[in-house]
């Protein structure tokens, strides 16, 4: 058994994650502006099951760097495909940047909606040339952040 020092998340679009500003705020601190306790944080929100992986992961591997990555890209050019990613990307970004968390912007690493039959199975999931494109850009991000 060894201590994490890196712990990597890499999210998809399944489930989805959408959480505005205040939906974060409110996953963190109640009305009267007091720390909301981690056991009474509601864990069916996308902020507060955030708050509750980052808080419980820290208290388990208090000296690992947590890393959060961003949805790739879709060749599904409709609602349930690249608005929705995006909007996906943009709430992921906007909680790690409260919970002054490392966001990695996978949706940089090189695959996009129209170069599906390279780095796709199936217009969503990549097949082994997406995953390494996909791999080796995250790790490099990651390693900007080590020492």
């Amino acid at each position: 058994n060894y201590p994490a020092d890196i712990i990597v998340i890499a999210i998809g679009i399944n489930g989805g994650i959408t959480a505005t500003y205040e939906d974060i705020y409110n996953a963190y601190y109640d009305t009267n502006k007091d720390k909301i306790p981690l056991e009474n944080v509601d864990r069916k929100t996308s902020a507060g099951a955030f708050r509750w992986c980052n808080e419980k992961l820290h208290e388990k591997y208090p000296n690992a760097k947590i890393f959060w990555c961003t949805p790739i890209q879709t060749a599904q050019k409709n609602l349930a495909g690249m608005p929705a990613v995006l909007n996906y990307d943009n709430s992921l970004k906007t909680m790690c940047e409260f919970a002054s968390i490392i966001c990695v912007d996978t949706e940089k690493c090189g695959i996009f909606g129209f170069n599906e039959d390279e780095y796709f199975v199936d217009g969503l999931h990549p097949n082994s040339t997406g995953a390494r494109l996909i791999g080796n850009y995250n790790a490099s991000i990651i390693k900007q952040f080590l020492n």
